[in-house]
Formats: C-alpha cells, sequence, structure tokens
C-alpha cells in the first residue's frame, strides 16, 4: 500500500487509509473511483449549457434588433425632433409616426403640439407685425405734431416721445426713456406737476396752465393736458 492520502492520476481517483487500534496496525483500506463517466456528464452538461446560453444570447440579439426598430429608433427619432425645435425653433418640423401604437400616439401629440405651437407663433408674429406697424403709424403722427407728447407710466417713467419732446429740452430719446419725470424735468418741475399727474392717475381728465421750471429749458409756461389710459379692467397703468 502507498502511504495515507488521496491521489489523483489520469481519470482515477485513489485512496489509502490505514485501519488502525491504537499502536497496532490490521491493515489499509484501499478504494479506487473511475471518473471518466463523472467527466463525460460534466461534459454533457457544459455543451447543454453553452447550447441553451447561445440560444438565450440569439433571442436576446433578435429581439434587441426588433425593439431598436420597433421602440428605441421611433423615441430617438422624437427626441431628435424635439432637439430640432428646441435649437432652432423650427415648429415645421414633426415627427414620424411609428407603427408601434403606443409611440403612435406620443408622435401623433406631440405633432399635435407643433402644430397648435406653429398656429400661436404665426399669430404671435402677425400681432407682433401688426403692433410694429401700428407703432410706426403712431411716431409718424405723434413726430408730425407740433405739441409735446408723451406717455407715462404709474411710475412716472417714460416709456414714450414723440420727438418735439426731445426738441423741446434739447435731449435725445436715450435720456428720457425708462427715467423718471423728475430725472429729466427736475425736482422742482416734478414737485410742481405731479399733482395733476396723481389726478389723472386715479382716472381724471386733466387739463391746465402752470409755470414750470424745468432742469432742461429753464422756467416756462405750459398749457398741458393728462388723459388716464383705461384698460378693459378700468385700470389706469399710466
Amino acid at each position: 500500500p502507498q502511504p495515507a492520502g488521496v491521489y489523483r492520476s489520469n481519470a482515477r481517483l485513489t485512496v489509502y487509509q490505514p485501519v488502525t487500534d491504537g499502536d497496532r496496525t490490521y491493515g489499509t483500506l484501499f478504494i479506487r473511483w473511475d471518473l471518466s463517466p463523472w467527466y463525460a456528464e460534466m461534459r454533457t452538461y457544459s455543451l447543454a449549457a453553452l447550447g441553451v446560453l447561445a440560444f438565450s444570447l440569439a433571442v436576446a440579439t433578435l429581439l434587441g434588433r426588433i425593439l431598436q426598430r420597433r421602440l428605441a429608433a421611433p423615441i430617438l427619432e422624437l427626441a431628435g425632433t424635439a432637439s430640432e425645435v428646441a435649437r432652432h425653433r423650427n415648429y415645421h418640423a414633426r415627427a414620424v409616426v411609428p407603427d408601434a401604437a403606443e409611440l403612435a400616439a406620443l408622435a401623433q401629440s406631440f405633432n399635435t403640439m407643433l402644430d397648435e405651437t406653429q398656429k400661436v407663433q404665426t399669430r404671435l408674429s402677425e400681432e407682433v407685425e401688426a403692433t410694429r406697424r401700428a407703432e410706426l403709424q403712431l411716431r409718424l403722427i405723434t413726430d408730425a405734431t407740433p405739441g409735446l407728447i408723451s406717455y407715462i407710466d404709474r411710475e412716472h417713467r417714460y416709456r414714450f416721445v414723440n420727438r418735439q419732446y426731445t426738441t423741446w429740452f434739447g435731449l435725445n430719446p436715450d435720456d428720457i426713456l425708462g427715467r423718471t419725470m423728475s430725472e429729466v424735468l427736475g425736482e422742482a418741475a416734478f414737485a410742481r406737476l405731479k399733482p395733476h399727474f396723481e389726478r389723472a392717475s386715479s382716472g381724471e381728465r386733466v387739463e391746465f396752465e402752470t409755470e414750470v421750471p424745468y432742469r432742461e429749458g429753464g422756467t416756462r409756461w405750459i398749457q398741458a393736458h393728462y388723459i388716464p389710459h383705461r384698460t378693459e379692467s378700468q385700470t389706469v397703468p399710466g
């Protein structure tokens, strides 16, 4: 017998184990296993596992391509359209409606939103153009008027002046628009005109004559008309 232990050679597994009682040895237990059937079974299981894995990968790849074609591609297309609209304000762009029902509904909703946005954009553009033409006509009319015309909001800031207004004070429009009456006219002139302005701000049409000590232009007699601007809600913004 070999010394006690487990030995492996080729497809065999061998065990030597002495049988003893105290100091006396009666013999040696000898066991040998043939591992060939076990190796064959493991190879069979391994091949089966590899086959299942290969089949699963093939199915997953096929499903991935199908899902990409039916789901991922339309989503990416929709995202690209949304990016185009966001970057270039191209409201004429439209998303391609896919075959998938859920994504088709999403794409159609997106296109409907673009339709409504385009209508609003067109309407706003038309309103802006109409406002621009109206402002141009207003400018032509008021600049041809010999009197001084201005629009002042409730915070006493100038929002509009005609050409005569700037000529009378010898100022540029940038020196007047956005600034307050006290900044443009001076504190003394503003103190003289403020009570009349407050009456007009409350909704009263005010006409008066007075002598005003202007910061630019000296002391002058003026005849003024303050006409309140009423909105549909009857508020007076200026």
